[in-house]
């Protein structure tokens, strides 16, 4: 969806296109200016580095800024260089520092943006944050997400931010380019989606709820989106970076059927984890599932285990274990009884039996939905990460 010469950004355009929604070569992959923060120093972070950079032009050809913060690992680089993370915030997130500290301990440089246009704040639970002078959203006017026209701008901007981050990641002479990802949470897994289905340069990505397919849904969130310009569905099949996808089974914004059929057309599709009763929240970029799966990439942990789809025979399910990880530890069956898909939907767990590489287990009567589950490990904290199956309609 990239056009050599540059598309006018106007509102309407944006908005009401006929076609699914597209950038310029220019807009994406021009390498940014950086600008200094002065003036707004009291959000500086110990450990961080913070600045301005430079987004794509504004629909009257204005330089449009946003807020960064952006850390390296302590001590000299590796030979090759640090590997790297795009961090792309959720919906009323905001270029957390916290997270590219937390990733920087962990060996890797990492940069984060407020993808709002909006100065940031230290506080997970944030309070109503002052728009960025020289922004997006301060040249073109107050944001919602009700607005279409205004929806549609804070998306273009958002996917050519973050793929302007990967070619700022890449300019540095500390990070290895081989090994830059991107970790997207709700809002930024939507919009993360669609950059790298833009961006082949990306090594790998990891989606948090993120998808698309909208018009699939019977009651989340995202059902009131489904005719929009961006909608993922439109990007998935030039999705080729290797994607880890995380989803929780009653998450009230994304549901099951949504991203189970954007993961499936997604070529780049490793792995999934589907999470009974998932929390929806900012913390994903703390899930160990997701770590592990990034640090595979760069030879600091080893690959996720992997699951063949799944079979049903009768009253027996079955799949076949593609890859065991560190060695399939225990399996479950993931049911629900209840007839009607949706958020609200009630799963239940039963121990699934492990043969060679043969997952296996008897459905209750009555069940309307299941899938099966792998786990090669035990994590800490408060959510076991598995590699899951398709959910299948009975």
């Amino acid at each position: 969806m990239i056009k050599e010469t540059i598309l006018a950004t106007t509102l309407t355009a944006l908005a009401y296109s006929a076609e699914p929604m597209q950038w310029s070569k220019e807009e994406l992959f021009a390498i940014p200016q950086t600008f200094s923060d002065a003036g707004l120093e009291k959000y500086r972070v110990e450990g961080v580095r913070s600045f301005l950079l430079e987004g794509p032009k504004s629909a009257d050809g204005k330089t449009t800024k946003v807020y960064v913060y952006y850390a390296l690992p302590d001590g000299p680089a590796p030979e090759g260089g640090f590997p790297a993370v795009v961090l792309f915030h959720g919906g009323g997130g905001t270029a957390f520092a916290s997270y590219v500290k937390s990733w920087a301990a962990r060996g890797y440089a990492a940069i984060t943006f407020d993808h709002y246009g909006q100065e940031p704040a230290f506080e997970i639970e944030r309070p109503k944050r002052p728009v960025l002078k020289g922004s997006w959203q301060d040249i073109a006017g107050t944001f919602g997400e009700g607005n279409d026209a205004m929806r549609h701008l804070w998306v273009h901007n958002g996917v050519a931010l973050a793929i302007r981050a990967n070619t700022f990641l890449r300019q540095q002479k500390e990070i290895n380019p081989d090994k830059i990802g991107l970790l997207g949470i709700s809002w930024g897994s939507v919009m993360g989606s669609i950059a790298c289905s833009l961006d082949h340069r990306f090594a790998f990505a990891a989606l948090c709820y993120g998808c698309g397919n909208w018009d699939l849904g019977a009651d989340g969130g995202f059902i009131k989106y489904a005719k929009d310009t961006f909608e993922p569905k439109y990007f998935m099949e030039n999705l080729t970076v290797p994607t880890m996808w995380i989803a929780g089974t009653n998450d009230g914004a994304f549901e099951i059927a949504q991203w189970q059929k954007t993961y499936q057309q997604a070529p780049g599709t490793q792995g999934v984890a589907l999470v009974v009763r998932l929390d929806h929240d900012h913390v994903g970029w703390d899930y160990l599932g997701l770590q592990r799966y990034v640090d595979s990439f760069c030879n600091k942990d080893t690959s996720l285990p992997r699951i063949s789809g799944i079979s049903v025979n009768g009253n027996r399910a079955r799949a076949i274990v593609l890859d065991p990880g560190d060695g399939v530890k225990r399996a479950e069956l993931i049911y629900s009884l209840d007839e009607k898909p949706g958020v609200k939907r009630e799963w239940k767990t039963l121990p699934a039996e492990v043969k060679g590489n043969v997952v296996s287990a008897p459905i209750p009567a009555g069940a309307k939905a299941v899938y099966l589950n792998i786990y090669d490990r035990d994590y800490s904290g408060a959510w076991q990460w598995p590699a899951s199956t398709d959910v299948v309609e009975l």
